[in-house]
């Protein structure tokens, strides 16, 4: 890269920013709605385990079978996890704040958007509940392709060569080849190559490159990188019923948001006062507004159709909210351009910050409880004898409503919470409501335990078990939260289906 070049480069990152009023607001509302992440900074949740004191080798074995391209997910994860699981939520954090900021300088083309109205749109996407299964390290790659995409986004006419090279690592998030079609659609529109279909034809030559990019990376993914062995026809279901049921299944989602209306109520208040001076609605042509909706609205669909084409709803709870990825720009355009048509006040719309806030609040403040349990589980484990010589455990859980974003213990969590406790892999625990699921074939699947945390499971065709039930502790116990009872019957499993939950 020649001086010039860089110098052109420097001044992109440099316009990355608001006035200095505008992005300390942005930063101080960003910060009370997700600083909670700094609360958590080596907790374990989910498939984190997989990863968590795994041995390189399985770790690049995982994500091979995954169908990483060139296993670069895989080695990032080896990498990372050098330094340890903080410095994921570190660059959680400050990859998800710059996003934002990258938003802010791609919508500054637009003379028709404002300062004011830039501010509100990328308040929404720093803010609004979408995708709390960021705090975990397993979906950092999804986080970190987001924030090269809107880099790539922001650089893709002046620095052409990076921007497709960007773009092309992106897609490593494999719902970003048809969320694609926005930056494109951008960069057509502004050279007026839309505006005819004359235009758009001449547009393709010289396009060439940007046109050819998804597809390329689409025929090397699916040609060399397939999914196999533990995640052979992984995400391959496509249907057309899948089209209907999973956004329906999302609005229904939608009414199970359990949100502390106290807490919203004050912080509602607190915006108010911080953002009353931001929060002025201008007059604006009614068509000009109609348009906005109506590209948030289709941005919205590109962002949620690569999850309902294949079934996956991205729902609020549980770690499906990772498919939310793509949802907060359209979303951000749509609440603006509403709150704009319909001229709501300025109480209105600190309302909206105020229960988005409160639920990611929230959402962190459960998290972090959680993350005790977890590590209370693993003390009183290590302390129990009949569980230290038990190598099948069914656990019952009474405390499963204390789990964050009504989360369900996955067999590999138990498995990797024996792990802790005993620092061997000769258990296997499932819980309850998850026995009928459970697998005969992959139970004695040496490639199925090892990447699951049992990899020194051994047992015999007539499998016997230790019943474990978790119920809450008492005020003289020494993790008054939490205590767990044993139940120390062997009995002998009745059956196996022919599938397990992964």
């Amino acid at each position: 890269m020649n001086l010039k070049r860089m110098k052109m480069f420097t001044g992109l990152i440099g316009r990355m920013k608001f006035s200095n009023k505008y992005t300390s607001l942005l930063l101080l509302v960003y910060l009370i709605a997700h600083g909670g992440i700094f609360l958590i900074p080596n907790a374990i949740y989910w498939d984190d385990w997989v990863l968590y004191r795994s041995e390189s080798n399985i770790i690049l074995d995982f994500f091979e079978q995954w169908g990483s391209m060139f296993n670069l997910i895989g080695y990032l994860h080896i990498g990372l996890l050098k330094i340890g699981p903080w410095v994921y939520k570190v660059l959680t954090f400050t990859l998800m704040f710059g996003s934002g900021l990258l938003l802010n300088n791609i919508l500054k083309r637009y003379n028709n958007i404002n300062e004011n109205n830039r501010f509100l749109i990328v308040l929404l996407f720093l803010i609004l509940p979408f995708n709390m299964a960021r705090v975990t390290m397993i979906v950092f790659p999804y986080t970190l392709c987001y924030f090269l995409f809107f880099l790539a986004w922001a650089m893709m006419e002046r620095f052409r060569f990076l921007a497709l090279v960007l773009f092309f690592i992106s897609f490593n998030t494999n719902s970003l080849l048809v969320f694609y079609a926005v930056p494109f659609c951008d960069m057509l529109y502004r050279a007026g190559y839309l505006s005819s279909w004359k235009n758009s034809l001449h547009s393709v030559p010289r396009n060439i490159d940007y046109i050819m990019l998804p597809f390329i990376y689409f025929y090397i993914k699916t040609r060399f990188f397939k999914p196999s062995s533990l995640f052979e026809g992984y995400n391959e279901s496509y249907s057309i019923e899948y089209l209907i049921t999973s956004p329906l299944n999302q609005i229904f989602d939608l009414f199970k948001l359990n949100i502390s209306v106290g807490l919203a109520g004050i912080v509602s208040i607190i915006s108010y006062f911080i953002l009353r001076k931001v929060l002025v609605v201008a007059a604006k042509k009614q068509r000009d507004l109609i348009n906005l909706l109506f590209i948030g609205l289709l941005i919205l669909i590109l962002g949620a159709f690569p999850y309902w084409i294949i079934g996956r709803v991205p729902t609020f709870l549980e770690w499906s909210s990772r498919h939310q990825l793509l949802m907060p720009l359209g979303s951000s355009l749509i609440l603006v351009a509403l709150w704009h048509y319909f001229k709501a006040s300025a109480g209105v719309f600190s309302v909206l910050v105020g229960l988005s806030v409160a639920f990611n609040v929230v959402a962190y403040k459960d998290l972090y409880f959680d993350w005790q349990k977890q590590k209370q589980l693993i003390h009183y484990f290590s302390l129990n004898t009949d569980i230290k010589n038990a190598n099948f455990i069914l656990i019952d859980d009474k405390t499963a409503d204390m789990n964050a974003i009504t989360r369900s213990y996955r067999f590999y969590e138990w498995n990797a919470i024996f792990y802790e406790a005993f620092g061997d892999q000769k258990r296997f625990g499932i819980s309850q409501e998850k026995m009928a699921s459970l697998s005969s074939a992959q139970l004695f699947d040496d490639n199925f335990l090892r990447h699951y945390k049992a990899g020194s499971f051994k047992e015999s065709t007539h499998l016997k078990y230790l019943s474990v039930q978790i119920n809450l502790g008492d005020a003289s116990s020494a993790y008054p939260v939490y205590g767990v009872d044993i139940n120390t019957m062997q009995k002998t499993v009745p059956y196996f289906s022919n599938s397990i939950d992964v």
